[in-house]
């Protein structure tokens, strides 16, 4: 009689956080990073989010419960999970929020806050949003980590976008109030995702830490 081999105890947490901000969103068409394409998005959280302290004791029950309570056996990383926005001096928009980047090699669900299918091409750097997530570990190719992926998004069209891209919002370009307003600088919504992301959060890429330290 054959043995039925031992399936392999999956250490993950699934959560959704709420109230998120939008930045760089490459949801409707993924991009290219190291051979493979993402789909991912910066997700901007408030450092007061009253989420942020369970997303850290999300990663550290994964790690916990992947490689024990000590730290010292914990997989090294380049980059924490949970990034802070204040390192990135170009972007103002990050100041005093930090960040995660979940990705996924499929494509992601969108709706909107009545649950109907929102068109993922309309989603724009600055735009709340409701972000489904699992932090799971993983082992690939003789590596190991923790990553964030992205299972779902859910757009808050009540909510006015931040306006991230430097120009005017839509509703600005389209008021008789501003005709005369020659002071806007030229730009508009965070369309252009052309700037590489630092990392990518997906299963074969380099481990991560969770950023306890912040």
């Amino acid at each position: 009689m054959a043995t039925k081999k031992k399936k392999k105890k999956r250490h993950a947490v699934n959560m959704t956080l709420w109230d998120v901000c939008l930045s760089y969103p490459d949801l409707h068409s993924p991009k290219p990073f190291k051979g493979k394409i993402y789909y991912r998005t910066d997700c901007l959280i408030p450092l007061d989010h009253p989420q942020l302290g369970a997303l850290r004791a999300a990663i550290k029950k994964v790690k916990t419960e992947k490689w024990g309570e000590d730290k010292t056996e914990w997989p090294k990383s380049k980059q924490p999970l949970i990034k802070k926005g204040d390192e990135r001096e170009d972007q103002k928009e990050y100041a005093g929020k930090v960040y995660i980047t979940p990705s996924t090699q499929t494509p992601v669900p969108v709706v909107d806050p009545k649950g109907k299918t929102f068109n993922p091409q309309m989603v724009k750097g600055g735009m709340w949003a409701n972000v489904a997530v699992c932090i799971s570990a993983w082992e690939f190719d003789g590596d190991e980590g923790v990553s964030i992926y992205i299972q779902g998004v859910q757009i808050d069209t009540s909510k006015p976008s931040l306006n991230f891209g430097g120009g005017k919002s839509i509703k600005q370009m389209f008021s008789r109030d501003d005709e005369d307003d020659e002071d806007d600088e030229d730009g508009g919504d965070e369309d252009d995702d052309s700037e590489e992301q630092e990392d990518s959060d997906d299963a074969d890429d380099d481990a991560d830490d969770d950023g306890e330290d912040e």
